[in-house]
């Protein structure tokens, strides 16, 4: 957690679906890579098979900052979390993400929209967007960046609100309702 980090923002987001790259904001990201040279970016779960489509409406191969992995092993994909300075989920719908819970656990600063569960697992140690525009999220990325953050303070509030004894605790809570 205390080695150097990368000026460099992850986003990691399933596409089953071609709609799946805007619900989870790769395109904002991709129009905030296209202003900032001085950022690198790196997507994961872009599906290979959207590509073509993706690559007519966005000019992926002009953009030297961005990375693209249509799909990284779980431990290498730590590895870059752990590399990583931001974590960004700039998503329009989402349940409680993982990928979001496990960047924190490796010390990412967080930025992502108010919605669903997005805010409680951000809770007091990064930045929320409260619309879906790109330069909203430039500035929240900015502010991210700007910070000397406690990246162990990060992963022990994720390690203590969700661990399995936390969560047990919370479902049984709540069938005894």
């Amino acid at each position: 957690l205390d080695l150097p980090r990368r000026k460099q923002i992850l986003t990691v987001g399933t596409t089953p679906r071609l709609q799946a790259f805007y619900n989870k904001g790769f395109d904002l990201l991709t129009e905030v890579a296209k202003r900032r040279p001085d950022l690198s970016f790196i997507f994961v779960g872009i599906q290979d098979r959207w590509m073509p489509e993706l690559r007519r409406k966005f000019p992926f191969d002009s953009l030297s900052n961005l990375t693209i992995h249509p799909h990284l092993d779980r431990q290498e994909c730590l590895r870059i979390m752990a590399e990583s300075a931001v974590y960004a989920q700039p998503s329009i719908s989402e349940g409680m993400p993982n990928a979001l819970i496990e960047a924190m656990l490796m010390g990412c600063v967080p930025v992502g929209s108010r919605v669903a569960g997005i805010p409680t697992v951000i809770g007091n140690h990064g930045f929320l967007i409260d619309q879906r525009d790109s330069h909203a999220l430039e500035a929240a990325l900015d502010m991210s960046l700007a910070i000397e953050p406690d990246r162990r303070a990060i992963s022990e509030d994720i390690r203590t609100r969700f661990s399995l004894a936390a969560r047990r605790e919370k479902l049984v809570r709540f069938l005894s309702r």
